[in-house]
């Protein structure tokens, strides 16, 4: 075996170590016993990483433009740690850069055993009373976590898992299955009472369904479709930023219909309103103490992250779309547009542990007819 086949085994190896370790010490904090080293995990996973995208920056051979792009990438990871002591932005730059390259359906394929095992147990512990809140309550209605430390992380976990399974079996021709398993997810997120995570779900199906009809029918491709599609989702990124806040502001100065607006989103804009009045929107960031789930992505980003990670975030999600269309890979397409209504209501889109569909913005895309389209020149 070639030298060179060795250490991208290698590399694989330690990024889908890296990912299950990041993802266990997430999504296992409400059990008793393992909540204490949470953070201790996470913290050697990204030593790991530091260590392997080190050696990938001078291993892999790139031009000097994605040389600028990840220095820069990088630079923002460690301020934004520095001024909000928050790992988030640096456990994304440093997977991305072990993923560069790396088969991207053998991550999505590792990711959802990873995550079928961590919830196998999770729920065992749940069923054993090894976890601090075994139920929650809203409006006098019991909802179940099953073991996670909220509702919305569970019902959050369902649906990364559903998008992963139907990204892996998009071409598969036996769709009984398909809907099967979309029934059984419908079933535990509404035991949960996660109405964020049951629209998402809906609309997801729908224009699923809808895309898949439109296939049969697609002769031509507009070429300068890919251009126009990253900007009008940076567009969209940006009038569902300005929304969040102006629906917030409203809040604030007592609009009727923001009132309104906030019982249909469970009170989430009087917490978004707490969360505004106690901290500006700068370049950088705070260094927020959640008192409360600063549930709307765009705030979080905003107020925790800065105008600076904002603007990553954007043209992250722009450019997997586009490349997502270039690539003819209406999965991914629809999974991101669906992703930027979710964050209206729910943060985890920002997390790489529950969103591994980031890293799609760096690794190696394969074309549906299986041919590599991504190789470098």
């Amino acid at each position: 075996m070639k030298l060179s086949v060795k250490v991208d085994k290698l590399n694989e190896f330690f990024l889908m170590i890296s990912i299950f370790m990041i993802e266990f010490a997430t999504y296992t904090k409400n059990i008793v016993n393992v909540t204490n080293y949470s953070q201790q995990i996470i913290n050697v996973a990204l030593i790991i990483l530091f260590a392997f995208s080190v050696f990938k920056l001078f291993y892999m051979k790139v031009n000097l433009k994605k040389w600028l792009i990840v220095m820069i990438l990088l630079f923002m990871s460690l301020l934004s740690y520095i001024v909000t002591k928050d790992s988030l932005m640096l456990q994304l730059c440093f997977l991305m850069i072990t993923a560069y390259n790396v088969d991207f359906k053998k991550i999505i394929k590792s990711d959802l055993i990873f995550k079928l095992i961590l919830l196998i147990y999770v729920v065992i512990n749940y069923r054993m009373n090894n976890v601090f809140t075994p139920y929650f309550m809203r409006n006098g209605e019991m909802r179940y976590s099953f073991g996670f430390n909220q509702p919305n992380v569970f019902s959050g976990y369902l649906v990364s898992v559903f998008f992963e399974y139907i990204y892996l079996t998009n071409r598969n021709k036996k769709k009984f299955i398909n809907i099967i398993i979309f029934i059984l997810v419908m079933y535990f997120v509404n035991l949960a009472k996660s109405r964020a995570a049951e629209i998402i779900l809906i609309a997801f199906a729908a224009v699923y369904l809808l895309f898949k009809i439109i296939e049969k029918f697609k002769k031509e491709q507009n070429k300068n479709n890919k251009s126009i599609l990253f900007h009008l989702t940076f567009i969209t990124f940006i009038v569902l930023s300005v929304f969040s806040i102006i629906t917030t502001k409203s809040y604030i100065n007592g609009n009727h219909y923001a009132f309104l607006l906030d019982k249909v989103l469970s009170e989430r804009l009087m917490i978004q309103s707490m969360f505004y009045k106690a901290y500006d929107i700068t370049f950088f960031g705070n260094e927020i103490i959640y008192f409360d789930t600063l549930d709307n992505a765009y705030m979080r980003l905003l107020l925790n992250f800065g105008i600076v990670i904002w603007m990553i975030y954007g043209f992250i999600y722009s450019f997997i779309i586009s490349k997502a269309k270039k690539n003819n890979d209406n999965v991914i397409m629809l999974i991101f547009a669906v992703f930027l209504g979710y964050g209206l209501m729910e943060w985890y889109i920002l997390r790489p542990a529950l969103n591994i569909f980031l890293l799609y913005f760096a690794a190696k895309s394969i074309e549906n007819n299986g041919d590599e389209i991504n190789n470098e020149k």
